[in-house]
Protein backbone atom coordinates (compact mmCIF):
# COMPACT_ATOMS: atom_id res chain seq x y z
CA UNK A 1 0.00 0.00 0.00
CA UNK A 2 3.06 2.45 0.79
CA UNK A 3 4.01 2.47 -2.78
CA UNK A 4 0.97 3.78 -3.95
CA UNK A 5 1.18 6.26 -1.53
CA UNK A 6 4.53 7.40 -3.31
CA UNK A 7 2.75 7.38 -6.43
CA UNK A 8 0.11 9.50 -5.44
CA UNK A 9 2.47 12.06 -4.44
CA UNK A 10 4.48 12.26 -7.25
CA UNK A 11 1.45 12.85 -8.91
CA UNK A 12 0.42 15.32 -6.88
CA UNK A 13 3.77 16.97 -6.60
CA UNK A 14 3.96 16.56 -10.43
CA UNK A 15 0.45 18.93 -10.28
CA UNK A 16 1.88 21.47 -8.48
CA UNK A 17 4.81 21.61 -10.60
CA UNK A 18 2.14 22.73 -13.88
CA UNK A 19 1.46 25.34 -11.46
CA UNK A 20 4.36 27.01 -10.71
CA UNK A 21 7.12 26.22 -13.45
CA UNK A 22 9.56 26.91 -10.93
CA UNK A 23 11.24 23.26 -11.77
CA UNK A 24 11.34 22.63 -8.31
CA UNK A 25 8.67 20.24 -7.72
CA UNK A 26 9.05 17.94 -10.59
CA UNK A 27 12.27 16.98 -8.94
CA UNK A 28 10.39 15.60 -5.36
CA UNK A 29 7.70 14.28 -7.93
CA UNK A 30 10.65 12.09 -9.44
CA UNK A 31 12.10 11.01 -6.16
CA UNK A 32 8.28 10.10 -5.06
CA UNK A 33 8.01 8.49 -7.80
CA UNK A 34 11.24 6.33 -7.47
CA UNK A 35 10.91 5.80 -3.63
CA UNK A 36 7.71 4.05 -4.75
CA UNK A 37 9.97 0.73 -6.53
CA UNK A 38 10.78 0.27 -3.13
CA UNK A 39 7.87 0.43 -1.40
CA UNK A 40 6.68 -1.86 -3.85
CA UNK A 41 9.17 -4.60 -2.52
CA UNK A 42 8.25 -3.47 1.43
CA UNK A 43 11.61 -2.30 2.26
CA UNK A 44 11.36 0.08 5.70
CA UNK A 45 10.01 3.32 6.00
CA UNK A 46 13.45 4.63 6.88
CA UNK A 47 14.71 3.14 3.73
CA UNK A 48 12.23 4.67 1.64
CA UNK A 49 12.45 8.26 3.25
CA UNK A 50 16.33 8.10 2.57
CA UNK A 51 15.70 6.73 -1.04
CA UNK A 52 13.04 9.82 -1.91
CA UNK A 53 15.76 12.27 -0.11
CA UNK A 54 18.76 10.94 -2.02
CA UNK A 55 16.96 10.78 -5.32
CA UNK A 56 15.20 14.16 -4.85
CA UNK A 57 18.93 16.01 -4.28
CA UNK A 58 20.16 14.22 -7.48
CA UNK A 59 17.49 14.95 -9.53
CA UNK A 60 17.52 18.94 -8.20
CA UNK A 61 21.26 18.54 -8.97
CA UNK A 62 21.14 17.17 -12.40
CA UNK A 63 17.76 17.56 -13.91
CA UNK A 64 16.76 20.87 -13.13
CA UNK A 65 19.71 22.68 -14.71
CA UNK A 66 19.13 20.75 -17.71
CA UNK A 67 15.34 21.09 -17.84
CA UNK A 68 15.76 25.17 -16.94
CA UNK A 69 18.46 24.98 -19.92
CA UNK A 70 15.69 23.34 -21.73
CA UNK A 71 12.80 25.71 -21.05
CA UNK A 72 13.37 28.74 -19.49
CA UNK A 73 16.53 29.23 -22.31
CA UNK A 74 13.92 30.00 -24.92
CA UNK A 75 10.97 31.78 -22.75
CA UNK A 76 13.63 34.29 -21.77
CA UNK A 77 14.15 35.09 -25.01
CA UNK A 78 11.14 35.36 -26.08
CA UNK A 79 10.30 37.41 -22.87
CA UNK A 80 13.18 39.43 -23.23
CA UNK A 81 11.38 41.71 -25.46
CA UNK A 82 13.40 44.92 -24.84
CA UNK A 83 16.68 43.75 -25.50
CA UNK A 84 15.48 43.69 -29.10
CA UNK A 85 14.22 47.11 -28.79
CA UNK A 86 16.10 49.15 -26.89
CA UNK A 87 18.10 51.68 -29.05
CA UNK A 88 15.94 50.82 -32.21
CA UNK A 89 14.66 53.49 -34.51
CA UNK A 90 11.40 53.78 -34.59
CA UNK A 91 8.66 56.16 -36.51
CA UNK A 92 6.13 57.56 -34.72
CA UNK A 93 2.57 56.85 -35.40
CA UNK A 94 0.60 59.34 -33.84
CA UNK A 95 1.63 62.17 -31.54
CA UNK A 96 3.96 60.79 -28.43
CA UNK A 97 3.64 62.61 -24.86
CA UNK A 98 4.62 61.87 -21.63
CA UNK A 99 0.54 60.55 -21.41
CA UNK A 100 -0.08 58.58 -24.62
CA UNK A 101 1.21 58.10 -28.26
CA UNK A 102 1.80 55.39 -30.25
CA UNK A 103 5.27 54.51 -32.29
CA UNK A 104 5.68 51.48 -35.03
CA UNK A 105 9.15 49.40 -35.40
CA UNK A 106 10.11 46.41 -37.10
CA UNK A 107 6.18 46.78 -38.13
CA UNK A 108 5.12 46.03 -35.25
CA UNK A 109 2.67 49.11 -33.24
CA UNK A 110 3.62 50.16 -29.54
CA UNK A 111 2.79 52.57 -26.95
CA UNK A 112 5.27 55.18 -26.35
CA UNK A 113 6.16 57.61 -23.94
CA UNK A 114 8.60 60.42 -23.07
CA UNK A 115 9.90 60.92 -20.10
CA UNK A 116 9.64 64.72 -20.04
CA UNK A 117 7.27 67.25 -20.81
CA UNK A 118 7.81 67.17 -24.55
CA UNK A 119 5.89 66.49 -27.39
CA UNK A 120 6.97 64.23 -30.58
CA UNK A 121 4.72 64.89 -33.55
CA UNK A 122 3.12 62.13 -35.55
CA UNK A 123 5.83 61.03 -38.25
CA UNK A 124 8.85 61.58 -36.58
CA UNK A 125 11.87 59.43 -36.33
CA UNK A 126 12.51 58.22 -32.68
CA UNK A 127 14.95 56.38 -31.03
CA UNK A 128 13.40 53.93 -27.97
CA UNK A 129 15.54 54.57 -24.99
CA UNK A 130 13.99 52.14 -22.41
CA UNK A 131 11.05 50.44 -21.98
CA UNK A 132 8.87 49.39 -18.58
CA UNK A 133 6.32 46.85 -19.12
CA UNK A 134 4.91 47.11 -22.90
CA UNK A 135 5.37 51.12 -23.02
CA UNK A 136 8.42 52.23 -24.90
CA UNK A 137 9.90 55.26 -24.15
CA UNK A 138 11.40 57.04 -27.20
CA UNK A 139 13.46 60.86 -27.56
CA UNK A 140 13.51 62.19 -31.10
CA UNK A 141 16.29 61.03 -33.33
CA UNK A 142 19.37 62.89 -33.08
CA UNK A 143 18.93 63.98 -28.97
CA UNK A 144 21.08 62.64 -25.99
Amino acid sequence: MDWQIWLIVGVLLFILEIFTPTMFFINMAVGAMITAVPAFYELSFMYQVVCFGVVSALSFAFLRPLLLNKFNLGLMEKMDVHAKYIGAQAKTVTEVTNKSGRISVFGEEWDARVKDDETIPADCDVTITSAEGIIMFVKKLGEK
